[in-house]
């Protein structure tokens, strides 16, 4: 590595030499069948090394290196000798303070996230295959004050400085999903303190309200939700939602609110609205109808309606098909 570092690396055989460093065996926290008990490179600087000159490759030699992964690493090949001996390697220098190594290593997986996710040919890694166990062991605090940092961050700043929320690869749904509920908790406390204090004469105390109530009957849900979240302020759907059944008794610890939206979604999303469609692919799932022009009112409160259920923790069995997040997350749609 010392004698390459410096080498303009742009041929494709002089580039392949990384590859094979990369699936060095000892880099890899299992070998031959059994998990290794002394960690190979301790403190980071081979792997660090060999990443620093995998991303320091010029135009040629980063085509060369990427075509070089697919071509002799596809298929079966690709996670277990390329993508599983750098998150083994980031899994066990994350959770130290050994942790000079980690933006490499997040670098040179960003390469091979990339490649997988344009390769056409065939799948040759599935998310599931990035994501890491060290990065989301780490503590919720940690997590949410990065992903803090990185909101806040400049757009130099973002480029000059490491932020672990610049690479969501690295996080399970599951992991993500812990991150938003913290992230929401706190904006739903804000948006309650925002909401202003009162006192109360007659009972000499503050009052306090923290929730964006929602008070409907059951006959007439759908037309009393869509108005009263036609009419509400911003400030107040990012309040914690509570829903109330009119004359029924309960209290909403959650319950109230996940049947709500279980019976709101049947309605919100009954094909004979006229905004929907499911005549394309398998039938299962909802596609926006092309044809309905004459209700954009209604499709911006449906997402409101989507965006409170998640924003509020709750999970819709709704099936949109991919083709929709992939605009969401302003990926090709082919």
């Amino acid at each position: 590595l010392d004698d390459i570092r410096d080498a303009r690396l742009m041929y494709p055989e002089s580039v392949r030499c990384l590859l094979l460093y990369l699936q060095c065996p000892l880099f890899r926290k299992e070998g031959d069948g059994e998990i290794r008990d002394v960690e190979f490179d301790p403190r980071g600087e081979t792997i660090l090394q060999l990443c620093e000159t995998i991303l320091g490759l010029p135009f040629e030699g980063y085509k060369a290196f990427t075509a070089w992964s697919t071509s002799v690493y596809a298929k079966d090949l690709f996670v277990p000798y390329l993508v599983k001996p750098l998150i083994d390697q980031l899994d066990a220098k994350i959770q130290t303070d050994r942790t000079r190594a980690v933006p490499a290593i997040v670098g040179v997986l960003r390469w091979f996230q990339n490649v997988a996710e344009r390769f056409d040919d065939e799948v040759i890694a599935k998310p599931e295959d990035f994501h890491s166990s060290g990065v989301a062991n780490l503590p919720m605090e940690s997590l949410f004050e990065d992903l803090i940092r990185y909101k806040r961050a400049s757009k130099a700043e973002k480029s000059t400085n490491f932020f672990l929320a610049a690479s969501p690869f690295l996080l399970s749904p599951g992991a993500k999903r812990n991150l938003l509920q913290v992230e929401n908790q706190l904006t739903m406390v804000r948006a309650a303190q925002e909401g202003g204090v009162q006192f109360d004469v007659a009972r000499r105390q503050f009052l306090f309200n923290p929730y964006f109530v929602l008070a409907i009957d059951r006959p007439f849900m759908l037309q009393q939700t869509l108005q009263a979240v036609a009419v509400a302020a911003p400030g107040e759907l990012r309040k914690s939602l509570k829903v109330v059944f009119k004359g029924e008794e309960g209290v909403d610890a959650g319950g109230v609110a996940k049947e709500f939206f279980q019976l709101l979604v049947v309605q919100l999303f009954d094909i004979n609205t006229g905004m929907w469609s499911t005549e394309f692919g398998d039938g299962m799932h909802t596609w926006f109808n092309a044809d309905c022009t004459w209700n954009q009112d209604g499709y911006y409160l449906v997402g409101v309606l989507v965006g409170l259920a998640v924003y509020n923790g709750v999970i819709l069995d709704v099936h949109f098909p991919q083709t929709v997040y992939r605009k969401l997350l302003g990926l090709p749609l082919g």
